[in-house]
């Protein structure tokens, strides 16, 4: 998909659904400000009237950044989280439904979390020695990012 563009199939569905706050997620590097623009406003059913919309963008200079953004806005505690790599998303993708089910965000590192992506797991209070999970899927996560990631939600 074009970086400038939201598809028209999308916005179709947004007006119909009468979905008045959109939330975007991705930085620069996924998304631009036109494309942004475009679902600030839409036209109503008369063909004549705009409609202001709420569009809220949560984002970071790069992928984890933005997933600590992501984290951060949509997972303020939690009971479990999943770790996969950030250069591959297939893992994250297939992770997903798991993730929704359990509510529990998606942590995207390879070789190394950020402070952000760090700070992000701290806050949601995970206590494995309570129970609570992490969960490593798929391949490609440094076996040093799973064990770090396991010690922040370990001791308290």
């Amino acid at each position: 998909a074009e970086k400038s563009h939201i598809a028209d199939d999308v916005k179709i569905w947004m007006n119909k659904e009468d979905v008045k706050d959109r939330i975007v997620v991705g930085g620069d590097y996924s998304i631009d400000q036109k494309a942004i623009d475009s679902l600030r406003k839409d036209i109503a059913a008369d063909g004549i009237t705009e409609i202001k919309r709420n569009v809220k963008v949560v984002k970071g200079g790069n992928i984890q950044e933005t997933n600590a953004a992501v984290i951060n806005e949509f997972h303020k505690t939690s009971n479990a989280l999943l770790i996969a790599q950030d250069n591959n998303l297939v893992d994250a993708l297939a992770a997903g439904p798991l993730a929704a089910k359990i509510n529990a965000p998606v942590v995207l590192g390879t070789n190394n979390i950020t402070e952000s992506q760090k700070n992000a797991i701290k806050d949601l209070g995970l206590n494995m020695a309570k129970g609570q999970k992490v969960y490593h899927v798929g391949h490609g996560v440094a076996r040093s990012v799973v064990k770090f990631i396991e010690r922040l939600c370990t001791y308290k």
